[in-house]
C-alpha cells in the first residue's frame, strides 16, 4: 500500500515539474517570509540555538520533515503504521512520543542538527528510553491552505519541546531543555 502510494507521489511531481523550465527541487517553502523557526537546547550544558525566517520541508505520507531555514536543524516526525493525515497530527498536540527508533511502531519524533562540523540524529543514539526521553508538539497552528488540480496543501506551525540522547557517530551526547517551532504541511491528493 506504501509503495503505491509512493509510485503515485512520485509519478505526480514528475507529471507537475516535468514541464517546467526552471530547475525544481523537491522541497517547500514556509508559505509566510515572516514566520520565525527555531531549534534550540542545550548540548553537555552548552546552550545551543538555531533561528531563521521559514522552513525547508518535505512530505512523504508517514514522514514529515521541517529544518530551521534551509539548514541541517530540524525534526522529522514519523508514524510507522500509517500515513500522517491532518487528524492524525491536531491529535498529538499535548502528547509525549518516544524518541523515534527504527523499526518501531507508532508515532515518534526525530532530532537532527549539525555542530562543529558533526552531524548528530537522534535515531543514531544507542537507547532514548521513553518516557525520560520525548518528543511532544504543545501547539499546532493551522496557517493556510494551497490547492492545485492535482492536490491539497495544508500548512501549520508546530511548536514543542524534546529531550533526548543523540550521536554523531561517537558517543552518544544528552540534549535537554529543547524546544523548537518549525512549519510542516501534509499534503493530500
Amino acid at each position: 500500500m506504501k509503495l503505491n502510494k509512493l509510485f503515485i507521489a512520485l509519478a505526480i511531481l514528475a507529471v507537475a515539474f516535468g514541464g517546467c523550465k526552471k530547475k525544481s527541487n523537491s522541497t517547500t517553502t514556509a508559505p509566510s517570509t515572516n514566520t520565525q523557526t527555531y531549534l534550540r537546547f542545550s548540548m553537555d550544558g552548552v546552550s545551543k540555538n538555531f533561528e531563521n525566517t521559514g522552513s525547508e520541508m518535505y512530505y512523504m505520507f508517514s514522514n514529515i520533515e521541517s529544518y530551521v531555514g534551509s539548514s541541517d536543524q530540524g525534526i522529522m516526525l514519523i508514524n510507522d503504521d500509517h500515513d500522517i493525515t491532518n487528524d492524525s497530527l491536531n491529535n498529538l498536540k499535548g502528547r509525549k512520543l518516544p524518541i523515534h527508533t527504527p523499526g518501531a511502531s507508532g508515532f515518534g519524533g526525530r532530532i537532527l542538527f549539525s555542530d562543529n562540523g558533526n552531524y548528530y540524529d537522534s535515531e543514531d543514539a544507542a537507547s532514548n528510553p521513553f518516557p525520560a526521553n520525548y518528543f511532544r508538539i504543545n501547539n499546532i497552528t493551522f496557517i493556510k491552505t494551497e490547492t492545485t488540480s492535482i492536490q491539497r496543501n495544508d500548512y501549520y506551525i508546530l511548536e514543542g519541546d524534546f529531550v533526548c540522547n543523540t550521536s554523531s557517530g561517537g558517543a552518544d551526547k544528552h540534549v535537554t531543555n529543547g524546544t523548537f517551532r518549525l512549519v510542516v504541511f501534509i499534503m493530500t491528493l
